[in-house]
């Protein structure tokens, strides 16, 4: 006997109710057509031979799943049938019902079920007829009375999970989500044990995320990674899961974004899971069919056992093959991991899964966007070097890739950024020739200059700078460009150009941004020149321009120099102590303190030379030159006449700077302290 198709998308129930019809109509058959059967059903029939024959041939349709043909055949032998009161009518009304239900045709079906339970409500197979009745009505999109009918089997324990879940649909596919939302909580109260409730509870979490009640879809989530054993449809869970995170992440709800994205099982999680699930099916049937050998009866039970089996085994197979043939999506997983970091200001975070991907997927489509990723983000946490390590890879792997412009661009600002000079210079010259249509050919072309520059390059810094504005005379550099070019002559000791180039910039640009700078260069220009009272009295009217700017310390050194050159040594000592107070170089600090005290020395006053760096030692007594002034203390103390004094200051400070020996100024003390001690006393 062949058993009867079954919707393909029908749930475990309704695979029952199709048996239970295949068990009704074989007894029904069997009764039927034997003689003895006939002579009892002449009572409540106008023709039992005519009755048997019909019906007869609607079983044989029947069996062989033709379902039109047998409905029809059930309801011509239902014609035959003379009282409501035969034995024949309910079974009949019974395989009418789902010959209708199994052939699609939901109306009928609705009638037949409705007249049975009308005139048999506490009949044999009453249950299963209000299951039918049920299904065609959500079939037939009547879904008010099929979540009605549904709800009544939430109170019988093996009816229950599916009945909810067809409930569950009845409400969803109605348009009534909150009522949808109220039976899924029922249905994994107090807490999830079986497979339905589990997936119960991944539409639910989909109809919170709906409602943007992120909270509690994200505690189902974490709940169903407590109970990875029940659930039967893992690839559905990661559609949700993944659906959720994307939604997440749009609203910067970053945590809930990475719990969303942890619940997605891996591709070889879901296929082990799926190849086990065919095993143990597998297996229950080999096992169902050995215990029944030789017990014709249980055979029976085994037989309609093992089709519901069979069709779950062919179900399953069906599900494997169709993910096998979908590419893996861990990478496209990782990606999004990673942005949620990166979006969360969590750059090395991101890093990390960036170099998972790499490492664990290196062929996937996914690569080229993981590199671009990971040379962003070792940029801004301020790695130039691995961040140069990962741009040479991508431009190896990717020389025309989508982001290879902006690649070559940060391959030459990391470098610049760790002065690697003639890394960026390299970088920048390579991508103007390769790419001379990039985006950032602009800014490539003004920090090659920059770059040269830096080298001391001057000559090819200024082919590049005019380069810059010949190309881009509106460009956003133009004012440093025109102000670098000026500076170009001043470094290769062109004065005269290097001023006039300066006094040019100054005209146009009178408070640029390099404006306080261009002022001193030009007044450093005229020193050259020995123009000392006009750098006097330049130095004069920026000191009042620029209070406190950071160059002070420099234009004072240069106001020193200019007096020393005119052999005013009091205005000399007197800058350059302003200088050195003022500076924000150890570089000037140390160039203005000594010029003061050589000065100081040439004019004989040794008293305030000791003075001077006494002052400088309280004010900061870390710095690098302490050691060097305590030997310029010592030895005016000696000229002083004051020995003792001299070597007691020598003896405290070796004392503390001895054992530092980056403090080269350590053996000039001991030296001196030698000194010091050779002398006979006068």
């Amino acid at each position: 006997m062949i058993p009867p198709k079954k919707s393909p998308a029908s749930p475990s129930w309704l695979r029952g109710f199709t048996r239970a019809c295949l068990a009704g109509a074989l007894a029904a058959g069997l009764w039927a057509a034997s003689p003895g059967a006939a002579r009892a059903a002449e009572s409540f029939v106008s023709d039992a031979d005519q009755f048997v024959a019909v019906y007869n041939a609607a079983m044989t349709a029947f069996n062989a799943g033709k379902w039109g043909e047998a409905a029809g055949g059930f309801e011509a032998a239902m014609k035959l049938i003379i009282t409501d009161k035969a034995p024949q009518l309910p079974p009949i009304l019974y395989l009418t019902g789902a010959a209708y239900f199994n052939g699609q045709d939901n109306g009928k079906a609705i009638d037949i079920f409705k007249k049975y339970l009308d005139k048999f409500p506490n009949g044999e197979r009453a249950l299963e007829v209000k299951l039918g009745l049920a299904r065609s009505n959500l079939r037939a999109k009547k879904f008010d009375e099929a979540a009605k009918l549904f709800h009544e089997f939430e109170a019988i324990p093996a009816l229950r999970d599916e009945a909810m879940t067809s409930e569950v649909q009845a409400y969803r596919e109605g348009g009534k989500p909150e009522q949808a939302i109220a039976v899924l909580e029922r249905q994994i109260a107090p807490e999830i044990r079986t497979s339905p409730q589990a997936n119960g509870a991944i539409t639910l979490a989909q109809l919170y995320a709906e409602k943007k009640e992120s909270g509690k879809a994200v505690a189902l989530l974490k709940t169903l990674e407590t109970k990875a054993a029940l659930i039967e449809n893992p690839v559905g869970l990661n559609a949700i899961a993944v659906k959720l995170g994307d939604e997440f992440l749009e609203e910067k709800k970053f945590a809930d974004a990475l719990t969303a994205y942890r619940a997605v099982r891996a591709r070889e999680e879901v296929l082990k899971f799926q190849r086990n699930r065919i095993a143990a099916t597998t297996a229950r049937i080999d096992y169902n069919l050995k215990a029944a050998v030789g017990n014709p009866a249980l055979m029976a039970q085994v037989q309609m056992q093992n089709t519901q089996l069979k069709e779950t085994l062919e179900e399953s197979k069906t599900m494997l093959t169709e993910f096998e043939k979908l590419p893996d999506f861990g990478p496209a997983l990782l990606m999004r991991m990673a942005r949620v970091f990166y979006d969360s200001e969590k750059r090395w975070e991101s890093i990390v899964v960036y170099n998972k991907l790499l490492t664990r997927y290196p062929d996937s489509k996914e690569r080229e966007a993981a590199l671009f990723g990971e040379v962003i983000a070792y940029a801004e946490v301020e790695q130039p070097k691995r961040c140069q390590q990962v741009c040479e890879q991508y431009l190896k792997e990717f020389k025309d890739g989508p982001n290879a412009g902006t690649v070559g661009y940060l391959s030459g600002a990391v470098a610049l950024q760790a002065q690697d000079f003639k890394g960026a210079e390299s970088y920048f010259g390579k991508m103007l020739e390769t790419a001379p249509n990039s985006t950032y050919k602009e800014e490539m072309r003004y920090l090659l200059g920059n770059t040269r520059f830096m080298l001391g390059k001057f000559d090819e810094a200024l082919k590049d700078y005019n380069k810059y504005l010949g190309d881009y005379p509106n460009g956003a550099n133009v004012e440093e460009v025109t102000y670098r070019i000026a500076l170009c002559s001043v470094f290769t000791g062109d004065y005269e150009k290097g001023l006039g180039l300066l006094n040019a910039y100054l005209e146009k640009y009178p408070q640029g941004i390099m404006a306080s700078d261009g002022r001193y260069r030009a007044m450093v220009c005229k020193y050259a020149a020995t123009l000392y009272p006009d750098v006097l009295k330049d130095a004069e009217a920026w000191l009042h321009d620029y209070p406190n700017n950071p160059q002070e310390g420099e234009v004072e050194a240069l106001v020193g120099d200019s007096y020393a050159a005119q052999n005013k040594l009091e205005e000399a000592v007197t800058a350059y102590q302003r200088s050195y107070k003022t500076s924000v170089t150890d570089e000037v600090l140390n160039y203005s303190l000594f010029e003061a005290s050589k000065h100081l020395q040439k004019l004989g006053k040794w008293a305030e030379v000791s003075k001077m760096f006494e002052e400088f030692v309280r004010s900061k007594p870390d710095h690098p030159a302490v050691v060097s002034a305590m030997y310029w203390i010592g030895k005016a103390r000696a000229k002083e006449g004051r020995m003792e004094e001299a070597k007691t200051v020598m003896v405290e400070n070796l004392k503390k700077y001895i054992a530092e020996p980056k403090r080269e100024a350590v053996e000039l003390l001991l030296q001196q302290l030698a000194q010091f001690c050779s002398k006979r006393p006068r």
